[in-house]
Protein backbone atom coordinates (compact mmCIF):
# COMPACT_ATOMS: atom_id res chain seq x y z
CA UNK A 1 0.00 0.00 0.00
CA UNK A 2 1.31 3.54 -0.98
CA UNK A 3 -0.20 6.88 0.03
CA UNK A 4 -1.34 7.46 -3.66
CA UNK A 5 -3.54 3.76 -3.54
CA UNK A 6 -4.61 5.18 0.26
CA UNK A 7 -5.76 8.44 -1.09
CA UNK A 8 -7.63 6.80 -4.28
CA UNK A 9 -9.90 4.64 -1.91
CA UNK A 10 -10.32 7.52 0.64
CA UNK A 11 -12.03 9.59 -2.28
CA UNK A 12 -13.93 6.77 -3.62
CA UNK A 13 -15.23 5.84 -0.20
CA UNK A 14 -16.50 9.77 -0.29
CA UNK A 15 -17.93 9.45 -4.08
CA UNK A 16 -20.00 6.61 -2.75
CA UNK A 17 -20.81 8.15 0.12
CA UNK A 18 -20.11 5.01 2.50
CA UNK A 19 -19.62 5.91 6.38
CA UNK A 20 -17.03 5.31 8.01
CA UNK A 21 -19.25 2.59 10.51
CA UNK A 22 -20.01 1.13 7.25
CA UNK A 23 -16.78 0.15 6.36
CA UNK A 24 -15.45 -0.46 9.60
CA UNK A 25 -18.89 -3.05 9.94
CA UNK A 26 -18.24 -5.18 6.85
CA UNK A 27 -13.99 -5.49 7.60
CA UNK A 28 -15.29 -6.48 11.38
CA UNK A 29 -13.23 -3.67 13.43
CA UNK A 30 -14.28 -0.32 14.84
CA UNK A 31 -14.89 2.88 13.14
CA UNK A 32 -12.23 4.71 15.39
CA UNK A 33 -9.45 2.01 13.02
CA UNK A 34 -10.87 3.70 10.22
CA UNK A 35 -10.34 7.07 11.11
CA UNK A 36 -7.09 6.41 12.44
CA UNK A 37 -6.25 4.60 9.41
CA UNK A 38 -7.49 7.50 7.11
CA UNK A 39 -5.97 9.93 8.96
CA UNK A 40 -2.15 8.37 8.86
CA UNK A 41 -2.53 7.79 12.51
CA UNK A 42 -2.98 3.68 12.07
CA UNK A 43 -1.32 1.18 9.69
CA UNK A 44 -3.62 -1.22 8.44
CA UNK A 45 -1.74 -4.93 7.88
CA UNK A 46 -1.96 -5.87 3.92
CA UNK A 47 -5.15 -8.23 4.84
CA UNK A 48 -6.79 -5.39 6.48
CA UNK A 49 -6.14 -3.12 3.64
CA UNK A 50 -6.93 -5.38 1.10
CA UNK A 51 -10.53 -5.75 3.33
CA UNK A 52 -10.84 -2.02 3.25
CA UNK A 53 -10.31 -1.95 -0.88
CA UNK A 54 -12.92 -4.68 -1.27
CA UNK A 55 -15.43 -3.37 0.44
CA UNK A 56 -15.08 0.42 -1.33
CA UNK A 57 -14.82 -1.30 -4.60
CA UNK A 58 -17.85 -3.66 -4.26
CA UNK A 59 -20.46 -1.85 -2.39
CA UNK A 60 -23.81 -1.26 -4.00
CA UNK A 61 -25.95 1.82 -3.38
Amino acid sequence: MNVEEKDYYLIMRKRKKITQIQVAQGMGISQAFVSYFECNKWIFTDEQFKKYKVYIETYKN
